[in-house]
């Protein structure tokens, strides 16, 4: 029998087999697989989110996949709460965990101590609950603002017709929205007010109605922008961008003024990084910025958070050349369509989508749950046809440009991911790190040679089993590039940036010094009417 028990974590990009790693090593050692994937939770979209196939988890069992209703909010704490338990329950029984999933944020939640909410509490209460829904009414509230300030500036150009059409929508908007805002006020103030503890279920009910409501006040929004667009020459999309930024803006302003060092640190569009911040210091009492900085400074904690929770951990990372991987992940997608990739979102959308569509703003329908899944916004403008308009050639057009578009966002994910493992697992010289070995896939043919051997190897020695000799030696730590979270304001620009090396990018991109050389053209211009001024007098 073992004398300890390794927690055994595969990464990787996308499409490099990962999975087909874990089983064999799962099935080599008696071991279990606890899924690591945000999207894998939920019941549904096998095909698209690319879930173990009911053959493969035949061969060892499975944890944390496919048991969600896709309707449910599933976050970074509800995977650790759950995922913790049982690494720790395998051990005590002298059976391998075995990590493997794509989300590598949920992989960090389990190795370190960096979530400030503790393992054993439970992710949302009242206090909580109604920080979500009071920013939820004040943004409705900005879209009223928005609607009323379109109306008093911007109507008197237009035609009679156009003007009476989008003055009844903005009366529609401005009535509905008030009236949401009313009750969901007077139900908030009777929550925080109640000296019995509510309950949950009403609490979160409360957030959805209002969340549900500012989902039909952009889409409102959205519609009225379309009445109006041609002859005030708005972009939609532009003007929804805008609002959402100030609306934002104001949440941003709400977290300086109770933990001014955490929004320093946030860009304000990064809406639900802040609203967390706010919630903790509601439900806490205390400072986000306090309960990081706590973390950092325990025994073996670093910038990035709190100290290494299985020291013993052993982390294979699995690699492949770029454009290989680029071709592999395109014939995976060509492979996903011939197994029902379209039929698949098809029926999800009509069961789960369809409805929701009907009263939400479309840029807001792809952010949450499963809908964030790669797939369902590519596919988007094909699956919202009717279904005779799925067979005219322009559902042929739209159906190619979803597999496109699948293919490119696929690949970029990709690369998205290697960052990551490389930023956060090498590139820290401050963070402990468990020891990670490199396993080369670019050769499938070689996949025993070069991936599976040599990772059996380094298992059966950290388990003390006799015969096993690794010659694989862990990856070295490299510097990082020097990045430092830091607020940056470009006055040219009007963008902020929150760390050193992005405002460093920024400065030497062309689109920067396009807008330098216009705004010092402005000037010129300013200063040489200032003179031709100065002349006449």
């Amino acid at each position: 029998m073992w004398n300890r028990v390794p927690l055994v974590v595969i990464l990787g990009p996308t499409g490099v087999g990962k999975t087909k790693l874990s089983l064999e090593l799962a099935k080599r050692f008696s071991g279990e697989i606890i899924s690591a994937d945000s999207m894998q939770v939920y019941k549904g979209l096998d095909v698209v989110t690319n879930k173990a196939t009911d053959e493969e988890r035949a061969v060892a069992p499975h944890h944390l996949l496919d048991f969600l209703d896709p309707l449910k909010k599933f976050t970074v704490v509800h995977f650790r709460n759950k995922a913790l338990p049982i690494i720790r329950n395998l051990q005590a029984e002298k059976k391998l965990p075995v990590v493997v999933g794509g989300t590598h944020y949920y992989i960090e939640s389990l190795l370190w101590d960096i979530l400030v909410e503790d393992e054993d509490a439970t992710p949302a209460d009242n206090k909580v609950d109604a920080v979500t829904a009071q920013a939820n009414i004040d943004e409705l509230q900005g879209w009223i603002d928005y609607v009323s300030s379109l109306k008093a500036e911007k109507l008197s150009p237009l035609t009679r017709n156009t003007q009476l059409d989008a003055e009844s929508k903005i009366a529609k908007i401005e009535k509905w929205s008030t009236e949401c805002i009313k009750e969901a006020t007077q139900s908030l103030m009777s929550i925080q007010e109640s000296a019995e503890v509510e309950s949950q279920t009403d609490v979160e009910r409360l957030c959805d109605t209002i969340a549900a409501g500012v989902a039909r006040v952009r889409l409102e929004v959205r519609e009225l922008l379309g009445v109006v667009r041609t002859e005030l020459s708005l972009r939609v999309d532009g003007e929804m961008k805008s609002t959402q930024e100030e609306i934002n803006k104001k949440l941003h302003s709400k977290l300086k003024d109770v933990d001014a060092e955490t929004a320093s640190v946030l860009h304000h569009n990064s809406r639900r990084k802040i609203l967390r911040a706010l919630q903790i210091h509601a439900s806490k009492g205390v400072k986000q910025s306090q309960l990081v900085d706590a973390q950092r400074s325990k025994d073996g904690g670093s910038s990035h958070g709190g100290p290494l929770r299985f020291k013993d951990a052993i982390l294979f990372w699995i690699r492949c050349e770029e454009d290989v991987l680029d071709k592999r992940l395109d014939d995976r997608v060509d492979d996903m369509m011939n197994r029902g990739l379209v039929q698949e979102l098809l029926n999800f959308h009509k069961s789960y989508n369809e409805e929701r569509l009907k009263n939400m703003d479309s840029s807001a329908a792809y952010t949450q749950g499963i809908f964030q899944s790669i797939g369902f916004k590519e596919f988007h403008a094909y699956l919202t046809l009717l279904e005779e308009e799925r067979e005219t050639e322009l559902g042929q057009k739209l159906l190619n440009e979803g597999v496109l578009a699948l293919k490119s966002v696929t690949r970029r994910y990709a690369r998205k991911q290697i960052k990551w493992i490389k930023n956060r697992f090498i590139k820290t010289i401050d963070r402990e790190v468990p020891d990670m070995y490199g396993l080369d896939a670019t050769d499938l043919d070689t996949w025993d040679e070069n991936v599976l051997n040599p990772a059996v190897q380094v298992v059966g020695s950290c388990l003390g089993l006799a015969g096993y000799s690794p010659t694989l030696k862990p990856l070295p730590r490299e510097d990082p590039v020097g990045s430092v979270v830091q607020r940056n304001h470009c006055s040219v620009c009007d963008r902020i940036f929150v760390d050193t090396l992005q405002w460093s990018v920024h400065l030497k991109s062309n689109k920067h010094r396009r807008m330098l050389t216009k705004r010092k053209r402005e000037e010129s211009r300013e200063d040489a009417g200032s003179k031709s001024t100065k002349i006449e007098y």
